[in-house]
């Protein structure tokens, strides 16, 4: 009989603890931010997209990326150092994906720049690796950048 009681008591409590929400406020001024969101973790175009984040570690880096990968239900951060990529554990929640989600697409990247601002999307198709780091060197913070290190 006990045990009976302990499953309803068992759900009420997963069931009141909060939701994991992405706040991408704590990047803003430090880091370019880019979010795939797709509806399921079996997408081939976020594999593919993944792929192509994955080919330049060290560009991403240069570039002050970070990426989220966000599915329907769950969602993780990768940054990059010079020479691979470096995944987190998955944290289980939808908000992240019912907040940036398409309506009309299954696969979305957004770009979002150090202000915090949204920069590029694009809907059901892929980011190259040369379309994306042209969009960014082309930023004048990014510009900005490039001359102090001259």
């Amino acid at each position: 009989m006990k045990h009976y009681l302990l499953v309803p008591i068992l759900f009420l409590c997963v069931s009141i603890l909060p939701a994991q929400n992405l706040d991408l406020s704590e990047f803003e001024w430090k880091n370019r931010v880019l979010l795939t969101v797709s509806n399921s973790n079996s997408s081939s175009l976020a594999s593919e997209q993944m792929t192509v984040f994955n080919s330049n570690a060290k560009g991403f880096k240069e570039r002050k990326l970070i990426l989220f990968e966000i599915q329907a239900e769950r969602y993780r951060k990768i940054t990059f150092n010079d020479t691979s990529s470096i995944k987190t554990d998955w944290r289980y929640s939808n908000k992240p994906y019912l907040k940036y989600k398409s309506k009309k697409a299954n696969f979305k990247v957004l770009l979002i720049g150090l202000d915090g601002g949204i920069k590029n999307t694009k809907t059901n198709k892929i980011f190259t690796q040369a379309d994306l780091f042209t969009i960014i060197d082309g930023m004048p913070m990014r510009k900005r950048e490039l001359r102090k290190k001259q």
